[in-house]
């Protein structure tokens, strides 16, 4: 027990003030944990930047441009005087054909408005009877048919409140036009007189458009 005493003694007085090590690391100049003369330097693990990417992107809704309006609208009037009851014998195809026919124009300068055979169906969007200045919705305006029809209480003149409806209307119009030419020579009981542009035959298909899609639609 003595000799472990004095062996304790000798340690505690062979100390000096320099560190005690029971070994020296190999990077003893710059170990701060070793080497009690070097700064001990703070350390954070850096994160890493991550771009925070939604999972869904949600556009705007685009505007849809007038031609492709248009062409909507002819294939929905198409599309209705495809019913079996109107026996007008119209299929896809004729539907189709009748989209890829359609020209849109605006020309202020052009002498002619609507225009429509049994191979075009010609819309032009500044044609005197688009008004301007429908976006007024306290404002009515009347969008004028032939004379020898505007007074019919289905396929005549009727009042619109914008540009829109009176589109509607003029695509009715002539997507009519265009099936009278296009179609109604096959048809036997339009041959006699489907050569006259406002007749019976016209009137007949037009009705058929204003009479069960056109003034429901614009009516309610």
């Amino acid at each position: 027990m003595e000799n472990w005493d004095k062996e304790i003694i000798e340690l505690f007085e062979n100390m000096n003030d320099e560190p005690f090590h029971i070994e020296k690391c190999a990077n003893y100049e710059t170990c701060d944990y070793c080497n009690p003369n070097v700064e001990v330097e703070e350390w954070f693990e850096e994160e890493e930047e991550v771009d925070i990417v939604p999972t869904k992107i949600f556009d705007k809704p685009k505007k849809i441009n007038d031609k492709v309006k248009v062409e909507r609208m002819v294939r929905k009037c198409m599309n209705v005087l495809k019913k079996k009851e109107y026996e007008l014998d119209l299929t896809k195809a004729h539907v189709d054909r009748a989209v890829k026919l359609t020209k849109v124009v605006d020309r202020k300068w052009s002498m002619s408005g609507n225009r429509a055979g049994a191979n075009s169906i010609n819309i032009n969007l500044s044609y005197w009877q688009y008004r301007k200045d429908w976006d007024n919705k306290d404002k009515q305006f009347n969008k004028i048919e032939y004379a020898n029809y505007s007074k019919d209480k289905v396929i005549g003149s009727r009042p619109v409140k914008n540009m829109e409806e009176a589109l509607w209307i003029s695509v009715a119009h002539e997507v009519a036009h265009h099936v009278q030419y296009a179609q109604c020579p096959r048809i036997k009981r339009f041959r006699k007189n489907y050569r006259k542009p406002h007749g019976d035959c016209f009137k007949t298909i037009y009705r058929y458009l204003r009479k069960d899609f056109i003034n429901p639609m614009l009516d309610a």
